[in-house]
């Protein structure tokens, strides 16, 4: 498994743990002091906490989005991918595809979730992402 920094810089990683209920891992980099870390946050989401996405959308690399929590608990995706995510954030950005998987960060550099899905439609983008809340991630790590 390799990652690609913004800097133009690529390292090998190794993924130390996954949960498929939730669609996400956890992975190491050896150099991960040349590239940085952020801290969990095993805080509860709020609506209106601000936020940044970054990640690659359409082979765009590292593109910034802000936005903010729109709201908390049940999406409605969950009468489609049924237990998958049983609680997500609801975001008011849009992540295109290349975003999923990305950190939600927030002001304090703290990740407070994962991004996980944008809301699409026959009629184009609805504006609104999900993302598991790193809440959820620290309780299936036993964190918390």
């Amino acid at each position: 498994l390799g990652i690609k920094t913004n800097d133009g810089y690529s390292y090998n990683a190794e993924i130390l743990w996954q949960n498929n209920e939730y669609d996400v891992a956890m992975i190491y980099v050896s150099d991960y002091k040349k590239i940085g870390s952020a801290k969990l946050s095993c805080d509860a989401n709020y609506v209106g906490q601000s936020i940044t996405v970054t990640g690659n959308p359409l082979d765009t690399f590292f593109a910034q989005t802000w936005g903010r929590v729109a709201a908390t608990g049940k999406t409605g995706l969950e009468a489609i991918y049924g237990n998958m995510w049983k609680q997500l954030i609801t975001l008011d950005l849009t992540a295109a595809p290349g975003v999923s998987g990305a950190g939600i960060i927030n002001d304090s550099g703290q990740v407070v979730g994962i991004l996980v899905a944008g809301a699409i439609s026959q009629r184009g983008n609805f504006n609104y992402s999900y993302a598991v809340p790193a809440k959820t991630i620290c309780h299936v790590m036993a964190r918390t």
